[in-house]
């Protein structure tokens, strides 16, 4: 099983995907360069930063942790956002 290292770069593009190159949306890349300055940002604070709509927000968060991008670790109260940058092992 191999996991993945994601490294993005300036053009918006995740390195170390299986395939190669992943390619987010402008929108998901500021996203996560939200996420990794502020990992404690809550959902609410998140949609006022990007001035759209909680609902908004939630699915693209949804997205981007089907995709493995980010998770979230510990509780819901006091948890953090984390973007994966597992060591990719054979």
């Amino acid at each position: 099983m191999r996991n993945n290292n994601y490294v993005l770069k300036k053009n918006g593009t995740l390195n170390g995907t299986i395939n190669g190159t992943l390619k987010l949306r402008e929108f998901d890349r500021s996203i996560i360069h939200i996420l990794i300055e502020d990992p404690i940002i809550t959902r609410e604070e998140l949609a006022e930063k990007m001035n759209v709509s909680i609902r908004t927000i939630q699915r693209e968060l949804d997205d981007l942790k089907k995709r493995k991008i980010i998770m979230r670790v510990g509780s819901r109260k006091t948890g953090k956002w984390m973007v994966n940058q597992n060591e990719e092992k054979a």
